[in-house]
């Protein structure tokens, strides 16, 4: 009996060691591997303008090529004006937050009509409200809205999409370096009457190499996935 119970207690003991050898994080790889992703945004209109801040993280050189290069931390103010005469006008703008204010000049995109801004003091402005665009003589105070105010952080995205490709990411258990980078982008498309809001994820190992998933913003429901 005694012989019987040491090698039930082995094998108990070696169970618990394999399980613990392939009990491998696949949230934490998910999250050191982020290549892009939006952790702020905001959005406003008035008559002539449509307007976007976001503010995130992304790769300095952008590609998917499943790696992760150099990363910069990025807040952008971007404008979007609804008429042709205001195309090509000289544009400063005043964002205004619970904690301060930041203003300067704004650049023509180089593809599209938008004008944009990179906002160097973002953190210290705490949440934003509102942003004045200024050009000509004119000055238009337009009020901003927190998008991602009640919907799931960026952790709880994460989690799902781990668990969701769990059986795929088991391919790269023991691959040295992981070799796909995640892009996460919160999508509004207004032509979407029933969802207009969700989040696209992308696992990607190559241009053409890559999962995918559309995930409810609010209670993080899988719309649509793709392997």
């Amino acid at each position: 009996m005694k012989k019987i119970a040491i090698i039930i207690a082995v094998c108990a003991v070696m169970v618990t060691v394999l399980c613990a050898c392939t009990n491998v994080d696949y949230e934490k790889k998910l999250s050191d591997n982020i290549t892009f992703a939006e952790y702020e945004v905001y959005e406003g209109m008035s008559d002539n303008f449509d307007v976007k801040y976001t503010e995130g993280v992304k790769e300095e050189l952008m590609g998917a090529d499943g790696k992760v290069g150099n990363l910069i931390n990025y807040s952008t103010l971007r404008i979007v004006p609804k008429y042709m005469d205001l195309f090509d006008k000289e544009y400063s703008y005043k964002l205004t937050g619970e904690k301060g204010e930041a203003q300067g000049i704004m650049t023509k995109d180089m593809f599209g009509i938008s004008y944009s801004a990179q906002v160097e003091n973002a953190a210290e402005l705490g949440t934003l409200q509102q942003v004045t665009v200024s050009y000509d003589d004119k000055s238009e105070t337009i009020v901003l809205t927190d998008m991602l105010k009640d919907f799931i952080s960026t952790e709880q995205i994460i989690s799902i999409v781990a668990k969701e490709f769990k059986n795929e990411l088991e391919e790269f258990d023991n691959a040295e370096v992981f070799p796909r980078e995640v892009y996460i982008k919160f999508i509004n498309d207004s032509s979407d009457e029933a969802n207009p809001y969700y989040f696209y994820v992308s696992i990607i190992g190559g241009s053409e190499d890559y999962w995918s998933i559309l995930i409810e913003p609010r209670v993080g429901t899988v719309i649509n996935k793709r392997v």
